[in-house]
């Protein structure tokens, strides 16, 4: 698939080299541009390009979010179209800045992307419950035990394409529910660090309402 990158951190260097080796088309991108990126380029597949955070995203058909939470209003939201969106970012009020919404439980951090970003682009959830190290060294052939990755969000069709996308770079893909659901990946919920496979990760889906 063409997958764009937003952010150039440790999560997303990390996911465009995992998805290049995959053999997917990459665009990686960040808010100082595609110069900055020359070092971290010479890390990656040959189908690895840097490109301005406009420019990957006219290109992909699914667009990762690596960037921290509070950076999400900088989008150019008008280039993301009808676009799978990928929500890895965590919400951390010291960074952040404080989001009453989020902090009192009416909202959770995607479902405020998701109302910035407004009703084209379809929002998922997925991948700010691993930490970077362990999606780089813990991809597994399919399999009993391999590592799962919980998928929230409310169009089914679009977590369906993330559950592959995470198959292809050796993680199982578990639908986690609706966006409303996402606090469990979030920090202080069930799913948020510990390394479960999909049986173990179903179980506590099973007995979390946030999840339906």
């Amino acid at each position: 698939m063409k997958i764009a990158i937003v952010g150039s951190g440790r999560i997303g260097t990390v996911l465009a080299q995992e998805f290049g080796d995959a053999g997917h088309e990459v665009w990686l991108s960040n808010s100082r541009g595609p110069q900055t990126l020359a070092l971290t380029m010479t890390h990656m597949a040959p189908s690895v390009t840097a490109a301005t955070v406009k420019d990957a995203i006219e290109h992909a058909e699914v667009v990762f979010l690596a960037i921290p939470f509070g950076s999400f209003s900088r989008l150019p939201y008008r280039s993301l179209g009808d676009k799978i969106v990928v929500d890895v970012s965590n919400y951390y009020p010291g960074r952040d800045g404080a989001f009453p919404y989020i902090d009192d439980g009416s909202q959770t951090s995607s479902e405020i992307i998701a109302a910035y970003i407004g009703p084209g682009p379809r929002l998922v959830k997925s991948l700010n419950h691993i930490h970077w190290r362990s999606l780089q060294v813990e991809p597994a052939p399919a399999g009993p035990g391999r590592r799962a990755l919980a998928v929230a969000g409310d169009d089914v069709a679009s977590k369906h394409v993330v559950i592959g996308l995470l198959d292809s770079i050796g993680f199982d893909g578990v639908d986690a529910g609706p966006l409303a659901g996402s606090r469990l990946l979030s920090p202080g919920g069930a799913l948020y660090g510990p390394r479960l496979d999909s049986e173990a990760m179903k179980q506590v889906l099973a007995g979390a309402p946030e999840a339906r």
